[in-house]
């Protein structure tokens, strides 16, 4: 089969990582096919070293049969026996080949190395509706024992939340373990007053970013420019759409070279007592785009401050959001001890 050079560089490329872009019936999977083999017959490596996912078992069994009738094919043109016996062993070899899903993947990892893992070799893989009963179980024995104790934690968040939300929360917090464990491993470390701080970091970083890329975005120049051209129409000084016009410019400019999210957001603020009311469109000799523009970019400042201005945080209803946040983790992690156990039990993965 003749190939694109695209193709011709996907098979043979090594040494690097490489990523493959391309739409569905361009050739996927023969091309990876095509660089299975290459590698192996290159000698860069053994067909037990080689790992191809796919996304359904489907797929994996046709990617699985494409390399056997390929070694076969080559076993019967191959010149001499040697080849010819290299090619029938990987024949033979492509049946217990590393193709197949993530979680095929996965699982066999788990079972080669399952007695070192301290697991039993002879697990099985939970089917969906079988993890979900699990996991409400184990929600179901965790919560339910820990408010029988009196447990502080369990009882601060059923009295916020009442029982069967933060029966919810667990299940969900379970379902999506691998995301949620990292995080609320970090939550082991703090108290109340520490995770309320940080989030206030996180906050402050995070207005930074926003600020900065509200200016290069080019919102604050573009009132800037607008307002700057409107000058020198009006031909009364006082007329209160062009007072307007020069409040909005000194606001625009303070947002514009704002080198820190408060600095920016003390200039929105001064827009509070403004409004559009008043003036006379005669003063400004008949331009009616002149005359509006003030009240126009008034009214897209307002939007951009509601977008980009934070509401001033309640530190009472912060120090409450983070113990609730700490209650929530060490009643998670008594959860997820007895998930797991009732899963030991079960030799499950």
């Amino acid at each position: 089969m003749k190939r694109t050079p695209e193709q011709h560089a996907a098979i043979t490329t090594s040494g690097v990582d490489l990523c493959v872009d391309a739409g569905a019936g361009s050739g996927k999977t023969s091309v990876l096919v095509e660089r299975i083999l290459h590698l192996l017959e290159q000698g860069k490596a053994r067909l037990g070293e080689i790992a191809a996912i796919t996304f359904t078992d489907k797929a994996a069994a046709e990617m699985r049969a494409r390399v056997r009738r390929e070694c076969a094919r080559r076993a019967a043109e191959a010149a001499d026996s040697e080849r010819k016996g290299f090619w029938r062993g990987l024949e033979t070899e492509a049946e217990n080949a590393r193709i197949g899903t993530i979680h095929a993947f996965c699982m066999g990892l788990l079972r080669e190395n399952a007695l070192q893992l301290g697991r039993d070799p002879d697990f099985s893989i939970l089917a969906d509706a079988e993890g979900h009963l699990l996991r409400e179980e184990a929600v179901e024995q965790s919560l339910h024992g820990l408010l029988d104790q009196g447990d502080s934690d369990a009882m601060a968040l059923c009295a916020e939340h009442r029982a069967p939300e933060v029966a919810r929360m667990l299940g969900t917090l379970l379902s999506q373990r691998s995301v949620a464990e990292p995080l609320l491993a970090e939550l082991g470390t703090k108290d109340a007053e520490a995770l309320r701080a940080s989030w206030e970091t996180l906050v402050a970083q995070e207005a930074a970013a926003e600020l900065e890329a509200f200016q290069r975005d080019g919102l604050p120049a573009d009132w800037i420019q607008r307002l700057e051209a409107a000058g020198g129409i009006c031909v009364k000084p006082g007329d209160l759409r062009e007072t307007l016009r020069r409040e909005l410019l000194h606001v625009a400019r303070r947002i514009a070279e704002a080198t820190a999210p408060d600095e920016a957001f003390a200039a929105f603020a001064e827009m509070d007592g403004l409004n559009a009311k008043g003036g006379s469109v005669k003063a400004w000799d008949n331009r009616k785009d002149a005359f509006e523009t003030a009240r126009d970019v008034l009214k897209e400042m307002r939007e951009a401050a509601k977008r980009h201005v934070p509401a001033e945080p309640d530190p009472a209803i912060e120090q409450r959001a983070a113990e609730l946040t700490l209650s929530l983790s060490r009643v998670y992690a008594q959860t997820l001890e007895t998930f797991r156990a009732r899963k030991t039990r079960l030799a499950a993965a």
